[in-house]
């Protein structure tokens, strides 16, 4: 009798493991970054940019006819070698400068002092530079994507995936961004809850030490660091609360180098959201690491993508 009972009790175990497993073995993370990704960086940094042109001005004493044309100018020389002008953070290059306006002003600004030879110590730029952003970004636009609202209703209504936002952006303005999307669907404001803000994604400290340095990628010259211990923190947490392993993570982002580059060598499948700023050798890495990574030229390939 005791022996029965013991046989009925063991099969019962073992059959709520294997449900379990096979639970845990079609759900699917899913990891979005926000701005670039889900909004339009380009046409919501407008405002951003003519106010942070017309700082420059004043910092370096000049007219908009005399610095104008050097901005400009120093645009076109950033947009001619994405490579070699990033957004340098504690003396690395951590992200190309141009996928953005908020990274592209910050090298343009560099540049500008650069040539009027204005601001040369470089604790004093760092200082300025944060400024100026905080200042600015404030002033940016709401703009998103074409699909975005049917992106993440597809996601959110998916029984087999959970949708987080993990970004280097504001939590608070993210959910700001998030409601006004969202025109009061519940299901899309519950992702306000699940909204990882100041992921400082930049942050290159050598930690974990278990993930290489760094990788190299064909046509870029610099590494591409890969140690970033915030950013490991944020996704490793979110895997572990889900119970699922790096394979069934998807991390999608606009900038290969800060948003997929650490998800990717750790196993996680990466979309690239691309743009026209977008650097040649992140698209051409991306193609070549198919089926884990793709390229995203619409909102509507992310499920397909994600479901592969």
């Amino acid at each position: 009798m005791i022996k029965r009972r013991t046989g009925k009790v063991r099969s019962l175990v073992l059959t709520t493991i294997k449900q379990t497993e096979e639970k845990n073995m079609t759900k699917r993370l899913v990891v979005l970054d926000f701005d670039g990704t889900i909004t339009d960086a380009e046409e919501e940094g407008k405002p951003f940019v003519a106010s942070y042109s017309n700082d420059l001005c004043l910092l370096v004493g000049k007219t908009p006819e005399d610095v104008m044309p050097v901005l400009r100018s120093v645009e076109a020389k950033i947009a001619a070698d994405p490579g070699n002008n990033g957004w340098l953070y504690n003396k690395l290059i951590v992200a190309p400068a141009t996928v953005d306006p908020y990274l592209r002003m910050r090298a343009i600004a560099l540049r500008v002092f650069d040539h009027f030879k204005m601001f040369m110590n470089p604790s004093d730029r760092d200082s300025l530079l944060n400024f100026l952003y905080k200042r600015n970004y404030p002033l940016s636009g709401v703009a998103f994507k074409k699909d975005s609202l049917q992106m993440l209703r597809e996601l959110c209504a998916h029984k087999d995936i959970i949708v987080y936002v993990v970004t280097n952006s504001d939590t608070a303005g993210v959910c700001k961004k998030i409601t006004t999307l969202s025109a009061g669907n519940d299901e899309l404001m519950r992702i306000c809850d699940q909204v990882i803000g100041d992921a400082k994604k930049y942050l290159v400290d050598g930690r974990p030490d278990h993930v290489a340095e760094s990788i190299t990628l064909p046509g870029l010259e610099r590494p591409v660091y890969l140690r970033r211990s915030a950013y490991f923190k944020a996704l490793e947490y979110l895997r572990e609360l889900n119970g699922v392993n790096w394979d069934a993570v998807t991390v999608i982002g606009d900038i290969f180098e800060l948003d997929l580059a650490l998800p990717f060598a750790l196993g996680a499948r990466v979309g690239l959201v691309i743009n026209k700023f977008t650097p040649k050798y992140e698209r051409d890495f991306i193609t070549a690491n198919s089926p884990q990574a793709s390229c995203i030229n619409l909102l509507n390939e992310v499920l397909p993508f994600v479901l592969q």
